[in-house]
């Protein structure tokens, strides 16, 4: 539940065997004697910007501070080999408020492939959110023929302009996968002048382009 892309909700009439049952990642409460952490793989190896640790509806039972670290592990590790790695910190730790979006600013670091999320001593986090630049290795990320799309935001593509985003973000436009529906997309309203809307993609790198892929998918009656 932490990596939801959807905002937490909260369903006043779902309990369990174990109490009331959160849209997240909460721990049982325990001695002032350790901490609980969760390791996270990110979905592309980057350079961590800010984080957003969210809270909303843990009014009573969120953590009291948090604290992340970050390692660079190219391979695909083991659970051991992650709990040996050599983590460095990106937030020391800091006070949590509960029923919030904590946001923390992340000082300058290395590139890192997993994040290490620790709470004081134990509680509910509804959501972590981890913002900042793509740093891809291209040659492991392209295909035996070289060739990768290079707009994708998994691998380092940036919206950098865009005429405009009445319906929905164009950073849509990059995301990995098929659209899931019509929100899901780049939209922009109806023109009445004789202009057209656009948007300017940083590629990953530099690259020759030999295929362009337009999806409307979804767009039934409102596709250019």
């Amino acid at each position: 539940a932490l990596l939801d892309p959807q905002p937490p909700v909260f369903d006043p009439a779902r309990y369990a065997t174990r109490g009331k049952v959160m849209d997240g990642w909460e721990t049982r409460r325990h001695s002032p004697t350790g901490d609980d952490w969760v390791i996270v793989r990110l979905g592309a190896p980057g350079v961590v910007r800010d984080a957003v640790i969210d809270t909303t509806h843990f009014r009573g039972n969120a953590p009291t501070r948090c604290a992340l670290d970050g390692c660079s592990v190219d391979s695909q590790p083991r659970t051991d080999d992650l709990r040996t790695a050599e983590w460095f910190p990106l937030l020391s730790a800091s006070p949590v408020q509960p029923d919030r979006q904590n946001q923390f600013a992340v000082a300058d670091g290395p590139r890192v492939t997993h994040v290490r999320l620790t709470i004081f001593p134990d509680g509910g986090v509804a959501r972590l959110r981890l913002h900042g630049d793509v740093v891809d290795d291209l040659r492991v990320s392209a295909d035996r023929h070289g060739s990768l799309d290079l707009a994708s935001l998994r691998h380092g593509g940036q919206i950098v302009a865009v005429s405009e985003e009445f319906f929905s973000p164009a950073d849509h436009l990059l995301m990995v996968g098929d659209a899931r529906d019509m929100h899901d997309g780049w939209e922009t309203r109806r023109r009445r002048d004789e202009g057209h809307d656009w948007v300017v993609v940083r590629l990953a790198t530099t690259g020759l382009v030999d295929r362009l892929e337009v999806h409307t998918t979804h767009f039934l009656g409102n596709h250019p």
